[in-house]
């Protein structure tokens, strides 16, 4: 089993004209935060054995919130002083992790994939990171993983207006704590765009694909089919093909 590293630093502009009081892991789905979903996912999925929050924008409203609500693993809460960027953030945690290796995913995306599958096929390969990816109808909004046929990722291309469907990165890696290199404990630095590109020259970098329904609430219209997302979810319906997928 694995620790957890959750990035719920940010922000959330994209989404502040319908969720502005709390920060983006907690906008209300179902009537619980967004966030406890995605534990509650995670605890499902027998991968993981604790979790930690690396937090920033109104840090204090995720610590009260697990402080009133136990969640269903064992939690840390990692502040950031100055908001680091998503590299910077992982970093920042290192700390309160335990193992060569840990789970890294987003706070404001689910994906129903084989979390504890993700994890067995990193095990069997080469130190580096192994990227989970969902296949959607269109990429434009996230650029595309372009895979050789070893499995390696090779490039990560734009976003453009004319991408079409593929593969995208879900914002969920394993990461070896080797892999990462070192850093000066205050510098921003970015997972897609500093610490991603330096191990796909090193072919570190493997995707693995993962069949399960995919949704981020980062804009309105994807917060807005949220509820009906997870509510499949828990009913342990299949979304099935990128054409079902909840529009980006």
């Amino acid at each position: 089993m694995l620790d957890a590293i959750i990035l719920c630093g940010g922000r959330g502009t994209r989404l502040a004209s319908v969720v502005s009081d709390v920060p983006k892991p907690l906008a209300p789905v179902l009537g619980e935060p967004f966030l406890d979903h995605l534990l509650a996912l995670l605890a499902r999925s027998g991968a993981v054995r604790s979790v930690v929050l690396a937090v920033h924008h109104l840090a204090d409203r995720i610590a009260e919130h697990y402080a009133e609500h136990p969640a269903p693993l064992p939690i840390k809460i990692v502040p950031e002083p100055i908001p680091l960027g998503t590299g910077g953030a992982i970093m920042n945690c290192l700390g309160a992790v335990t193992g060569p290796r840990f789970l890294c995913l987003n706070g404001d995306s689910l994906c129903g994939g084989d979390i504890a599958g993700l994890a067995a096929a990193h095990a069997g390969a080469t130190p580096g990171v192994t990227l989970g990816l969902v296949e959607v109808p269109d990429t434009s909004r996230y650029g595309r993983a372009i895979l050789d046929d070893a499995g390696n990722v090779v490039e990560f291309a734009e976003k453009t207006a004319s991408l079409g469907p593929g593969l995208i990165n879900a914002g969920i890696y394993v990461i070896d704590r080797a892999a990462l290199g070192t850093w000066n404990g205050r510098d921003v630095l970015s997972m897609e765009r500093d610490i991603l590109p330096r191990l796909v020259q090193q072919k570190q970098v493997r995707g693995t694909a993962l069949s399960g329904p995919f949704i981020d609430i980062g804009l309105p219209e994807t917060y807005a089919v949220a509820a009906d997302f997870v509510r499949r979810l828990r009913g342990g319906e299949r979304l099935g093909s990128a054409s079902e997928q909840p529009s980006p």
